[in-house]
C-alpha cells in the first residue's frame, strides 16, 4: 500500500457532522465515521502522553479503536492506506478539544456569540427551569415543543413572582437578547 503523502486537516478533507457523528472522506473515497472523544477521554490521553505511560503509537491505536464507528475499519485498520489510522487518530484528538490556549479562547468566543441568539438563550432558560432537560435534548425538539417549554418556564417564573420576558425591546427573535435579570429570575424561580 502506498504511504499517505500528507496528514489530512479539516481544510484538506471533507469533515461532516450528522446526527452526532463525524465522518471524514479521504482523497481515495474512503469514508470513515467516528465520534469525538469526551473531555475526560482527552484529558486521560494527554496525561498518558505527558507521563510516557504509553507510546504515541499506542495512544493513536487506542483512540482509533475507541472512536471509529465502522466495524470493518475498526477491526481491520490494515485494510486502509498506510498512515490513515494514525492520521485519523490525530485528527480525532484535534477536533475533540482545543490544543492550546488560543484555540480555547476562540472556542469560548464562538459560543459566547452564539448565546446572543434568543433561541439559544431560551434553551438555557428551559434547562435552568427544568433541570431534567439538556441542551442536546432541546436541540432535537421541534420549535413548537421548544416554545411550549419556554412558555412553561416563563409561566413558572411569573407564578413565583418574576416578570415575563419582554422581547419587544430586544428586536427580532433571531437578534434579540434576554436580559441577565430575566435569566436570573428564571433561575431563581426554579429554586423558589
Amino acid at each position: 500500500m502506498e504511504a499517505h503523502s500528507q496528514d489530512p486537516t479539516i481544510i484538506d478533507h471533507k469533515l461532516r457532522y450528522q446526527e452526532g457523528i463525524l465522518a471524514i472522506e479521504f482523497e481515495d473515497g474512503t469514508n470513515i465515521p467516528f465520534r469525538i472523544l469526551t473531555y475526560g477521554e482527552v484529558r486521560a490521553y494527554k496525561s498518558l502522553v505527558q507521563t510516557g505511560t504509553l507510546s504515541q503509537e499506542q495512544i493513536e491505536e487506542q483512540i482509533y479503536t475507541t472512536c471509529v464507528l465502522d466495524e470493518y475499519y475498526k477491526d481491520k485498520p490494515e485494510s486502509l492506506r498506510a498512515g490513515i489510522p494514525s492520521t485519523l487518530s490525530r485528527l480525532i484528538l484535534q477536533v475533540s478539544a482545543p490544543e492550546d490556549h488560543n484555540e480555547l479562547v476562540n472556542s469560548f468566543t464562538i459560543y459566547r456569540e452564539k448565546l446572543e441568539d434568543v433561541e439559544e438563550q431560551m434553551k438555557m432558560v428551559i434547562c435552568a427551569t427544568f433541570p431534567g432537560y439538556t441542551i442536546g435534548m432541546l436541540d432535537s425538539c421541534t420549535f413548537d415543543t421548544l416554545t411550549r417549554l419556554f412558555a412553561g418556564a416563563e409561566w413558572l417564573m411569573v407564578w413565583r413572582g418574576g416578570e415575563q420576558f419582554d422581547f419587544s425591546k430586544k428586536g427580532s427573535s433571531s437578534s434579540g437578547r434576554i436580559s441577565d435579570k430575566e435569566i436570573a429570575q428564571s433561575v431563581a424561580a426554579t429554586r423558589g
